[in-house]
């Protein structure tokens, strides 16, 4: 078991009761889940295994899907490689495609300070999210022109959430519109 901090000792929380216990029930239930996912391991494994170079390079085949660690793994290497791009955190891909001020935040920082960098950069790039599919939006600041990479043919949608994306990129009320 784990100590509490001695800043903390003293703290109780009122949904908190020290003296709950598990019944059978839900030490069965737990028990349960714990076994199963135990027993899956070997599975799991296959799945969740490290990036290769090797999955980096088929990464770049026209119509490979692209995993979630495979990606942030990329724009990691891009981001050392690139100092000239800003490159977003494809963790937040979903949450600027409503142009809430949360998804404004989430992209450029709570008060734009991330506009800066972006400003500083040549190429922009960014991740789309819709429909558990990811695309690529990657902005040419020079050029001041937009180009969208996605690996699923046919897919009208997920454009559809990069343009407006970039739209709001564009637009002048924002606070980041003189980006690109």
């Amino acid at each position: 078991m784990r100590k509490v901090p001695v800043k903390f000792s003293d703290y109780s929380h009122s949904m908190v009761d020290l003296g709950y216990v598990l019944n059978d029930q839900e030490q069965f239930f737990l028990r349960g889940f714990k076994e199963y996912y135990e027993s899956k391991e070997v599975e799991l494994a296959s799945i969740c295994t490290m990036i290769s170079s090797n999955d980096l390079k088929k990464a770049l085949n026209e119509g490979t899907w692209l995993d979630t660690n495979l990606m942030y793994y990329y724009f990691e290497i891009m981001r050392e490689g690139c100092p000239t791009a800003f490159i977003a955190d494809p963790s937040i891909c979903s949450w600027w495609q409503d142009g809430s001020n949360a998804s404004v935040e989430a992209a450029f920082g709570k008060h734009g300070h991330r506009v800066w960098e972006a400003r500083e950069a040549h190429t922009l790039v960014f991740v789309v999210h819709y429909r558990n599919h990811f695309t690529l939006v990657v902005g040419y600041v020079d050029e001041k022109r937009w180009e969208f990479y996605n690996s699923l043919a046919g897919d009208r949608l997920t454009q559809n959430k990069a343009e407006k994306f970039v739209s709001m990129v564009w637009d002048p009320k924002l606070q980041f519109q003189y980006i690109v």
